[in-house]
């Protein structure tokens, strides 16, 4: 990982100045720090800006979500009715418009991002926004999974516990840097690149993927809720 005085020599070098120059440095000075949490503002958050940075450099990502179709996988319509609480309709639109082009990552050509995404039953049959909205989500989902880069596995409901019952997170392992992870909550989200902690959550991710329905079940139970 760079040093601080490295990443302002290069900043200096690529001429890069105000605003970004400022959240660029911000993230070099906390980036040696085990933890750490960005507050959301309006706007492009620095949260927001880190999120975007791990899936444009990312090999892999492992995320869970158990009430919530994950982000890289909403559509338009999905992606608004979430947003749209109490935000008025502007940024509204300029936020589903962010969340939308991330999906970029899954289909560059060059290195594309490889997803495994753990989905919680309830976010299948959950209905967000109308029947409309959530068939279209559904089919979407089952027609990213003719994606080679991406995988999706649903994982059923259980009376027994198990600590992805906690909340959703992702994990973001890369080809030359340690892996991390983010937890999101409301409006904000942390960083952990503890290694103890980032190895506790693969170890999650790998229990959640035994617990879950095999790729090709789930692509069936996703089609069987489309109406």
């Amino acid at each position: 990982m760079p040093k601080r005085h490295q990443v302002e020599k290069l900043l200096t070098a690529l001429g890069v100045t105000g605003a970004e120059r400022e959240r660029i440095e911000e993230l070099a000075k906390h980036a040696h720090e085990p933890d750490w949490l960005a507050s959301g503002i309006p706007g492009m958050t620095e949260q927001l800006a880190v999120l975007l940075d791990c899936e444009r450099i990312a090999e892999h990502v492992t995320e869970w979500s158990s009430d919530l179709i994950p982000g890289l996988l909403q559509t338009g319509d999905y992606a608004r009715t979430i947003l749209s609480d109490g935000i008025e309709p502007p940024e509204v639109e300029a936020k589903v418009a962010l969340r939308v082009s991330r999906r970029e990552a899954l289909t560059r050509a060059e290195r594309p991002l490889h997803l495994t995404a753990l989905v919680g039953e309830a976010a299948v049959r959950y209905c967000i926004g109308s029947p409309t909205v959530r068939n279209h989500q559904l089919r979407h989902l089952v027609k990213m999974t003719e994606l080679e880069t991406v995988t999706i596995q649903v994982v059923p409901f259980s009376y027994e516990w198990h600590p992805g019952r906690v909340g959703p997170f992702i994990l973001f392992e890369f080809t030359d840097d340690p892996a991390i992870v983010h937890l999101e909550h409301h409006r904000s989200g942390v960083f952990l690149y503890n290694e103890g902690d980032v190895a506790e959550y693969r170890v999650l991710a790998g229990r959640l993927r035994e617990r879950a329905m095999s790729p090709e079940d789930s692509v069936k139970f996703i089609a069987e809720h489309i109406e």
